[in-house]
């Protein structure tokens, strides 16, 4: 499996790549904290976005908590045909310990 860490994922967006992030966490946890330019799709509800999101041509990192959630879709992206789909390590929760420590934890 393809993955990116919290500081890569950083350089990246301040560089200005291309890269849409997918936030498969649920709602209540998106309350809490998310990343910056996030776009929340619940996994619960992945059978209503997950064709879309393997049909677009944009390179996507998706992340969960902890990567647990968040490595199964990019395995059922790349089944789908999606090849350039990484996930986060760590998640958000590595996210918040390497690159923003006021974000909330949970």
């Amino acid at each position: 499996m393809k993955s990116i860490t919290p500081s890569e994922l950083e350089k990246c967006l301040e560089s200005g790549d291309s890269v849409r992030l997918l936030d498969v966490r649920e709602e209540g946890e998106w309350a809490i904290c998310s990343i910056p330019g996030g776009i929340l799709r619940p996994l619960s509800r992945a059978e209503a976005w997950l064709a879309e999101e393997a049909q677009s041509a944009e390179p996507v990192v998706v992340y969960c908590h902890h990567g647990i959630r968040s490595a199964r879709v990019c395995e059922a992206l790349r089944h789908l045909g999606k090849e350039n789909v990484r996930n986060l390590t760590g998640g958000i929760d590595a996210w918040r310990v390497d690159v923003n420590p006021s974000m909330p934890a949970y």
